[in-house]
C-alpha cells in the first residue's frame, strides 16, 4: 500500500523522452507532448540538475495531484539516479504529505511496538526475579532458624539449578550436624 503513492519515471538523458512513467498520462511521450509540457520539461531539467548537484540525487519540487490537475502547489520528494551506460535517468518520486503521513504512521507503530516490548520485558524480568528471590528468602529464613538453634528445620526447594544445589547442600549439612 505504501508504494502506490510513488511515481516511477525513466527518461532518456539526451532527448528527455519519457521511457517509462507510472502515470499513464506521461507514458512513452516526449517532454513536449505531455499534458503540461513546459512544467514537465522544467521538472525533467530540475531532476537532471539534482542528480548531478547532490551525491544522493535528492530533489524537492511542486506538482499537481490527479484530484487537483493544473495546480502545481503540492510538494513532492524525488530521488534521481543517472545511468551513464544507458544515458537514462531513474526517478522515484513521492508526494511529500503522503510520505509524512506514512512516516508518522510507521513512527506510531514503532512506538506501540516499543511499549509492548517494554511491558513484556517487565513481566519476564519480574518472573525471573521472583524465581530467584523466593528460594533465597526461604534459605535466609532457614539460616536464621539454624542460628537460633533450630537444627530440625529444612528447606523444601527442589530445583535442577544452582539454587536447588545450594538448598540440597544446606539440608545435607544440617543432617550431618545433627548426626
Amino acid at each position: 500500500p505504501y508504494f502506490s503513492i510513488a511515481k516511477v519515471m525513466v527518461f532518456n538523458g539526451s532527448s528527455l523522452d519519457t521511457l517509462y512513467h507510472s502515470d499513464e498520462r506521461y507514458q512513452a511521450k516526449e517532454a513536449g507532448e505531455t499534458p503540461y509540457p513546459e512544467r514537465y520539461s522544467n521538472l525533467l531539467q530540475q531532476l537532471i540538475s539534482s542528480s548531478t548537484k547532490t551525491s544522493t540525487g535528492y530533489c524537492e519540487y511542486l506538482w499537481n495531484r490527479p484530484d487537483d490537475p493544473g495546480r502545481f502547489i503540492y510538494p513532492r520528494k524525488a530521488w534521481v539516479n543517472y545511468n551513464s551506460d544507458l544515458d537514462w535517468y531513474f526517478v522515484l518520486s513521492f508526494d511529500a504529505d503522503d510520505l509524512s503521513r506514512i512516516s508518522d504512521s510507521l513512527g506510531n507503530r514503532l512506538l506501540y511496538l516499543a511499549i509492548l516490548c517494554f511491558i513484556l520485558f517487565s513481566f519476564a524480568i519480574t518472573h525471573l526475579i521472583r524465581r530467584i528471590v523466593t528460594p533465597l528468602k526461604e534459605l535466609s529464613i532457614l539460616s536464621r532458624r539454624v542460628s537460633q538453634g533450630d537444627l530440625s528445620t529444612r528447606v523444601a526447594i527442589t530445583r535442577n539449578d544452582e539454587i536447588g544445589d545450594l538448598a540440597t547442600a544446606v539440608n545435607t549439612m544440617l543432617e550431618s550436624i545433627i548426626d
